[in-house]
């Protein structure tokens, strides 16, 4: 191997809106072991360096050996696709790794692709530093753990990797990115934001997730001294005052979760932060430690609650109690911190009277919060887990390759095919404008009572509420209004795009 030789790690295009551009923690991570053994390497982010493609071909010519990517299931995939066509055009033995979720998911359909040579599957700290030593020093690929290959043309899955501790790997070096160019859900001009991931994995099996697919429902976090450690750093380094945890589930361990609340108060360490935990675990944990959370700084806590019903809670292997939903929302209420409460239908064979009663739940989430935030999304059938062969049956067109994999889009709707086109409008709708405007948020009360558009704030204000309380949803002139407005504002304004705008 020699000195000059580096490994490129990319991050492919998403298409989304600059709100939901965050760090490449996952690049990040990779970058830390790579950095601590003296490997050299350079980061490439798709989703903000327009000429990444060219970027890449000239890290080609001029001593790059390798490129590693992280891909999801979804557009992303077709966007990876293009710049590996674009590599093997140019160099066709160039190394071509694919991690992440679709590929730990998928990985002998997706090592079989042309262009793709091999999968990291799962944590994949060790396994990019083991790989790319092997493909350096002509190794033995049968001995690296954790990937999939080919060879003869035919895909290999060598022995899984063992998920370690988090403890074991270095401090995510921020300082090989540009916080600024990472806006994500930072709140106003002088919030600096970024994210942070604690743990890896998750206990439960939730019939939706791909989680228990990759980890196999095993979780390892990293202790709370180590993770306030690391907060206080990025804080007093780049002045990062709003984190945003990406856990699985941050709350699996409450003890954890107190110490370090009670570690960042010690030393008055003043960052606001969220979180996604289970309904069921807030519900059983003491009150005053949720009063703690929100002390130290929590400001929203993400409880996925998916469905509105026990018979369906039961049906998606969510093993949590319809009721922890509202004893969840109470608690939450009490400590003053802002719920987000996501739920999803259109799930295969579902009660007729599903979308009924989820947006009962929301009326009464919002009637224990206004500021509660109560996302519906479309269900999207994950391949491998218990509800994709439901969502088969019913008429999903499994995809047979890589690329057709590029067009499961999982924000539209499109892995719904039994869904008929005026039940996922009427979802829109009800989710973008009516709940939202009808049952306003501290911050959507004052721009309706103050500020120069006000009277247009109320009118729809007003026309929301009056729907929803009569239930009168004919004609909705003026959800067709607004949308005609947001479609408009989309072509002009990359930041908001159309499936991630709300009346707020």
């Amino acid at each position: 191997m020699n000195k000059d030789d580096y490994l490129i790690l990319f991050f492919p295009d998403t298409n989304e809106g600059l709100d939901r551009i965050n760090p490449p923690l996952n690049l990040l991570a990779i970058a830390s072991v790579l950095e601590r053994e003296g490997i050299a390497f350079q980061i490439v982010d798709g989703r903000i360096e327009k000429d990444h493609k060219q970027k890449i071909l000239n890290m080609i010519d001029n001593g790059a050996k390798a490129i590693g990517m992280g891909v999801q299931t979804g557009p992303q995939i077709g966007f990876a696709l293009k710049v590996c066509k674009t590599i093997k055009d140019k160099k066709p033995d160039f190394p071509v790794i694919w991690g992440g979720w679709h590929g730990s998911i998928m990985p002998e359909q997706t090592v079989s692709y042309p262009c793709v040579d091999y999968v990291a599957i799962g944590q994949g700290e060790n396994t990019m530093l083991e790989l790319w030593n092997c493909l350096m020093n002509n190794g033995d690929i049968s001995s690296v753990n954790g990937i999939a290959y080919k060879r003869d043309g035919v895909p290999v899955l060598n022995a899984p990797r063992e998920l370690v501790s988090l403890e074991e790997f270095p401090p995510l070096p921020f300082h090989l990115i540009d916080l600024s160019k990472y806006p994500g859900r930072k709140t106003g001009p002088n919030r600096v934001f970024a994210t942070y991931r604690t743990s890896q994995g998750c206990p439960w099996r939730c019939g939706y997730c791909a989680d228990p697919l990759v980890f196999q429902r095993r979780w390892k976090g990293l202790g709370p001294v180590r993770i306030v450690d690391e907060l206080q750093y990025i804080h007093e380094k780049y002045g990062v005052n709003e984190v945003l945890f990406v856990d699985d589930t941050f709350i699996v361990s409450p003890k954890r979760v107190r110490d370090m609340c009670e570690e960042m108060m010690k030393r008055n360490l003043r960052i606001e932060w969220q979180a996604c935990a289970r309904t069921g675990m807030i519900a059983k944990m003491e009150q005053e430690d949720l009063n703690l959370m929100a002390a130290a700084g929590c400001v929203l806590i993400h409880p996925g609650v998916e469905a509105p019903s026990q018979e369906m809670l039961d049906h998606i292997y969510k093993d949590e109690k319809n009721e922890n939903t509202y004893i969840c929302a109470e608690k939450l209420a009490k400590a003053g911190i802002r719920g987000l409460y996501s739920f999803m239908v259109f799930y295969p064979n579902e009660p007729k009277d599903l979308i009924q009663k989820t947006f009962q739940t929301i009326a009464r989430l919002k009637k224990i919060d206004p500021n509660n935030v109560c996302p519906v999304n479309f269900f999207v059938p994950f391949p491998g887990n218990p509800l994709f062969e439901e969502a088969v049956e019913k008429g999903l067109k499994r995809p047979e390759s890589l690329e057709d994999w590029s067009f499961f889009n999982t924000r539209s709707g499109d892995a719904t095919p039994w869904v008929k086109p005026k039940d996922k409008d009427f979802i829109l709708k009800m989710d973008k404008y009516y709940l939202p405007a009808a049952f306003p948020s501290k911050s959507l009360k004052m721009k309706i009572s103050h500020g120069k558009f006000r009277l247009v704030y109320l009118f729809f204000h007003k026309m929301a509420k009056f729907r929803v309380n009569s239930e009168n949803f004919k004609s909705c002139w003026d959800w067709k209004l607004l949308y005609a407005y947001w479609k408009f504002w989309e072509r002009f304004n990359r930041k908001y795009p159309l499936h991630n705008i709300h009346f707020r």
